[in-house]
C-alpha cells in the first residue's frame, strides 16, 4: 500500500519563507555593516560617531587608509577586539589610547 503525503503545502511555502527571510536578513546585514563601518570609514576616514565628534581614523604615519586597512580594522580585529574585552582595554594602557585593532591594522584615532 502506497503511503499518503501528508504535508501540507502550506508548511513547505512556510520552510521557503524561512530560508528566504534568512537570507534576506544576512543580506541586509551586510549591507548596514558595510554602508556604516566599511565605506564611510574609507571616504570620510571615521564613523558618523566620529565624524561628528570631530575625530579620524588615519594611517599612524596619518594618512588615508588603504581599503585593505579598513577591512582589517573594521572586520577581523574589531571583532577580536571586543569578543576579548583586553583589545579595548589596551587603550587604557597606552599612550595614543590605540586599541588592538588600530594596533593590528597600523591605524589610529586622532581629533581633527
Amino acid at each position: 500500500m502506497k503511503a499518503l503525503n501528508t504535508t501540507l503545502p502550506i508548511e513547505n511555502a512556510s520552510k521557503d519563507l524561512t530560508i528566504k527571510s534568512y537570507i534576506t536578513m544576512n543580506i541586509n546585514m551586510w549591507l548596514l555593516f558595510f554602508g556604516y563601518f566599511i565605506f564611510p570609514v574609507y571616504f570620510f576616514s571615521g564613523t558618523v560617531g566620529k565624524i561628528i565628534t570631530g575625530m579620524r581614523i588615519v594611517n599612524v604615519d596619518r594618512i588615508k587608509l588603504s581599503f585593505f586597512q579598513v577591512i582589517l580594522r573594521e572586520t577581523i580585529w574589531k571583532t577580536v577586539s571586543f569578543v576579548t574585552v583586553i583589545g579595548l582595554l589596551i587603550a587604557v594602557v597606552n599612550k595614543r589610547n590605540r586599541t588592538l585593532h588600530d594596533f593590528f591594522s597600523g591605524t589610529c584615532v586622532i581629533k581633527k
